[in-house]
């Protein structure tokens, strides 16, 4: 039986290209079943994906209900921050609630990716 990746940003750049690196692999796709999270199951990239193989579900990294949804059932789970807002504390409290999720739902392995502040790294 197949082992439940589930990532989060799916239609994104960085969630969208691991999944499409996991279909694409032939002992990934094998090994994983992908469930991917977006904030947008109709959008056009989601339903691609769920042509693939890939189940959509949305979901919104704020609500915990959505949350513990999303990573039922998961192996491993990835997290993608993205630009949806620029506000520290509103980051780590969607980390939190991921990583609590995680732990609830007893998810073995969990991947959060991330990126410097890069409005500060830039200068603006």
């Amino acid at each position: 039986m197949s082992k439940l990746l589930v990532i989060f940003g799916a239609t994104g750049n960085q969630g969208g290209s691991v999944i499409r690196h996991v279909l694409s692999d032939p002992t990934l796709s094998k090994e994983f079943k992908i469930r991917g999270i977006t904030r947008d199951a109709t959008k056009p990239e989601a339903k691609l994906l769920f042509e693939k193989g890939v189940e959509v579900l949305t979901g919104d990294m704020s609500d915990g209900d959505s949350l513990a949804a999303a990573v039922q059932g998961a192996h491993a789970f990835l997290v993608t921050n993205f630009w949806e807002t620029a506000s520290k504390t509103t980051e780590v409290a969607q980390g939190k609630a991921v990583a609590d999720a995680c732990k609830a739902t007893h998810v073995q392995h969990l991947i959060f990716s991330s990126l410097i502040n890069t409005t500060k790294a830039s200068r603006g």
